[in-house]
């Protein structure tokens, strides 16, 4: 997520319960554990939220890292389900 978070800051996370529907807005910054790539855990920013769809009955969200040329995130894996969404950023403490 450079230039927004630098390695060795440190990010105070809510975790958010595995469930459909988060309550998450777009333009917060999330932390993502795809479901086909369990273990590492990603920070993406949430840049839309998609309405029903006729094969299913919950929203997909559409996220991206802040630096387009290295990033893989939604324009890559295509919008991701509830259930990959695993917290929130709530606030960053900078390395010294």
């Amino acid at each position: 997520m450079s230039p927004t978070y630098a390695r060795g800051d440190w990010l105070l996370v809510r975790h958010i319960r595995p469930s459909a529907r988060p309550r998450v807005k777009v333009g917060q910054v999330l932390l993502v554990e795809r479901i086909d790539q369990p273990g590492p855990l990603l920070i993406k920013r949430l840049t839309d939220i998609r309405g029903d769809s006729p094969n299913r009955h919950y929203p997909t969200y559409w996220v991206e890292g802040d630096n387009p040329e290295l990033s893989q995130d939604s324009r890559k894996w295509g919008a991701l389900d509830g259930e990959e969404i695993v917290g929130k950023v709530l606030f960053r403490i900078k390395r010294a």
